[in-house]
């Protein structure tokens, strides 16, 4: 572990800069903006580079460390003169961001360092997040085994956009999970960055400024995931940008701005299929912008920039899966392509969140606030968006350049409210929202600079600042025991994940050609055998319809399958939760007497649920 977190250190002490650089290739695009946000923009649009040059050798079959120190060193060669920018940058974060204050300013300045170094340490734990395990970070190491990043047939995710964990997959090539885990930490210090320079150049106000994006930054559902391979933050982060640049080509009627902007949003798309949403909105403001203007012409140059510059970033996926399975957006949605369909409507619509109705609508703030099991209570957006909440509609209503944020936050909140009702999925409009409610706030003051209003708007942020930092630490109360307490990554897993000692009895005792059908642990990270989801297998072959026990065997055999696992969830009484499929698997394993019990074992995780493991050898 510390091998892997030295090495993720001196990575990122590379790879940073070269993103800065990298990213300089869009620099005349950017030659009006702020110095600070100019750099964010930069590093954002490295990121994109870096992740699509990972596509591409991926794609090739090239996956190979070489070639990242290549693309290092290229970019060096061709950018370096973009290196004393990259300097200033940093000094202009310093003086901007660091510049003394009033006590106010010292706290968040101080709750600021704080939770980034502590958000900082946690990277260099080993991964245990739900959806990192399953997918996020273990498709990152199938394809570094692979060499590829194709997709695979029985894995369905892998046919999603992943734009994030091509990156992912470069810190692994490292052999570090750290240094995959810091491209999410740097796209949340990024997008703290964004928000306070936005809010910034709105108000005037520097310490309004950095508690709001401190606000942004100290959201559970950004901090829970930034130590993380999850991906929300990093789509949040694309929006933002593209949601700024696109207001900037208004205000400048510039095209290339526009087109930069499209790009943005088509990387946000890349890195999650939901972030496609925000295009709701986008096409609501480019409506706004044909009916407010004059020049329909120039207009209409704006908008094809933006939709050229979405469709050249992600383009890419939807291409390769009409080529592949001739649906662009497999696994859903078969019914029009002519495929098998995951159940989308199914899966999102219907299965997130609390009822669609106009009621409920209406009352989305008060139940993402106080009902927060209703839309994934481990992503608990927090109290500060409720508070905030009547600055932001006097922001909206009274201030004529935020209503743009303001039409933005509406009308991805809709898309939101009907295509998933996740707490994550909601992270892209956040930071806009933060911006209406900032400039409510900062015109209240300037207009009510008394005792009265002031202390209380400092005393309710104080509380709110204390209560967002205890959470913090409250939710990472285990991982900062593993820190305090010096425990190595075997001590630390066995505590805290569900599926390493099976896993550790597999890598140990099972040949390297096993393969194994997995029903249904999806935390598949640790194993180092090849594992199919029997949800997914499941999906693409209904082998378990209309056969019987021995056809269902000689198919299993027939596919490769030398192991099962079967794994069941222990509720509090110790009780199995049962799935009907898996029940037919579990009497189609117990028919045949060459089918042989190798293993069982129950998970000692102490935190989050335990399970029951099964492994058969067929």
């Amino acid at each position: 572990m510390i091998l892997a977190g030295v090495t993720a250190v001196l990575g990122w002490l590379v790879l940073f800069p070269a993103l800065y650089c990298a990213g300089s290739f869009f620099g005349p695009l950017l030659k009006e903006e702020d110095p600070l946000m100019r750099g964010v923009l930069k590093v954002a649009c490295g990121l994109g580079l870096f992740a699509y040059f990972m596509v591409g050798i991926g794609t090739a079959g090239l996956l190979n460390v070489w070639f990242v120190i290549a693309f290092v060193l290229l970019v060096y060669g061709l950018r370096w003169h973009a290196l004393g920018e990259f300097k200033s940058w940093l000094v202009s974060i310093r003086d901007r961001v660091f510049a003394k204050g009033g006590w106010f300013c010292f706290l968040c300045q101080t709750a600021l360092v704080f939770s980034v170094l502590f958000a900082f340490g946690l990277c260099f734990l080993p991964e245990i997040a739900n959806d990192a395990l399953c997918y996020q970070l273990n498709l990152p190491k199938l394809f570094v085994q692979n060499r590829s990043t194709l997709p695979l047939v029985f894995d369905l995710n892998s046919y999603m956009p992943l734009l994030a964990q091509h990156g992912y997959a470069a810190g692994l090539l490292f052999h570090s999970v750290a240094m995959a885990k810091l491209f999410h930490f740097v796209a949340g210090l990024l997008l703290f960055l964004a928000c306070f320079q936005v809010i910034y150049a709105e108000t005037g106000r520097r310490v309004l400024a950095l508690f709001f994006a401190l606000m942004l930054w100290l959201t559970p559902t950004v901090i829970n995931q930034v130590t993380t391979t999850y991906v929300d933050v990093t789509v949040a982060l694309f929006t933002f940008l593209a949601l700024h640049l696109f207001l900037r080509g208004l205000q400048l009627g510039r095209s290339g701005i526009f087109l930069l902007s499209g790009l943005l949003f088509g990387l946000a798309v890349s890195t999650k299929l939901l972030a496609a949403m925000g295009g709701l909105p986008f096409a609501v403001l480019i409506l706004l912008m044909f009916l407010r203007r004059e020049h329909k012409a120039k207009m209409t140059g704006h908008a094809a920039a933006f939709a050229a510059g979405a469709l050249l970033a992600c383009g890419f996926w939807f291409v390769r899966n009409v080529w592949l399975v001739h649906n662009p957006v497999y696994p859903y949605f078969g019914e029009i392509f002519g495929t098998w369909s995951f159940p989308f409507f199914e899966r999102y619509y219907g299965g997130m969140g609390p009822a669609k109705s106009v009621m409920s609508f209406l009352l989305t703030p008060w139940t993402l606030t106080f009902e927060p099991e209703l839309y994934d209570k481990g992503h608990w957006v927090g109290p500060f968006y409720f508070l905030v909440m009547p600055f932001t509609v006097l922001g909206a209503v009274l201030l004529r350049r935020m209503r743009l944020y303001a039409v933005f936050f509406f009308f991805y909140g809709t898309a939101w409210f009907f295509v998933g009702q996740n707490a994550r999925y909601l992270l892209p409009a956040l930071a806009g929202y933060l911006v209406v409610g900032a400039a409510g706030m900062a015109m209240l003051e300037r207009g009510y600079r008394t005792f009265l209003v002031r202390w209380p708007v400092r005393l309710t942020g104080l509380a709110a600042l204390v209560f967002l930092a205890a959470l913090m630490v409250y939710h990472y109360r285990t991982q900062a025991a593993a820190l305090l307490g010096g425990w190595n990554a075997d001590a630390y897993l066995r505590k805290v994940e569900r599926s390493y000692d099976i896993a550790e009895w597999v890598n140990r005792n099972l040949p390297k050609d096993a393969v194994i059908l997995d029903a249904e642990e999806i935390h598949q990270f640790y194993f180092d055998r090849k594992l199919v989801r029997e949800h997914w297998f499941y999906l693409v072959t209904r082998y378990l319809d209309y056969r019987s026990p021995e056809e269902i065997l000689k198919l299993l055999h027939g596919n490769g399958f030398t192991h099962v696992l079967r794994a069941n969830v222990l509720d509090p009484g110790t009780q199995l939760r049962r799935n009907d499929r898996l029940d037919i698997l579990d009497g189609v394993l117990g028919s045949d007497a060459k089918v042989k019990e190798l293993v069982a074992m129950e998970s000692r995780n102490t935190a989050g649920a335990r399970y029951r493991y099964k492994l058969y050898q067929l």
